[in-house]
């Protein structure tokens, strides 16, 4: 019900998440890496071999990048399988 309440809420959905991307996009030199490395990451259904390669990275690259998305106290939390 959050989730249909968020989507059918436009404002409140853009709030919502510049509150949750809020942490990574403050982080010094490399914030804007994270997020772009989020945003691939879930337009690829959490494939990390696809988020590498569209990234030109290495796969091991692209799980040190989500370990660090969803360290403690960051409101975007994966789950383990997707780190």
């Amino acid at each position: 019900l959050l989730e249909q309440a968020l989507l059918a809420d436009g404002p409140l959905l853009a709030d919502g998440v510049a509150t949750a991307l809020a942490p990574l996009t403050t982080t010094p030199r490399t914030g804007a890496e994270l997020v772009t490395t989020l945003r691939i990451f879930l337009e690829t259904a959490g494939n990390r071999r696809e988020t590498a390669r569209r990234l030109e990275l290495a796969p091991r690259t692209v799980a040190y990048r989500l370990r660090r998305i969803a360290l403690p106290g960051n409101p975007i939390c994966l789950p383990a399988r997707l780190r």
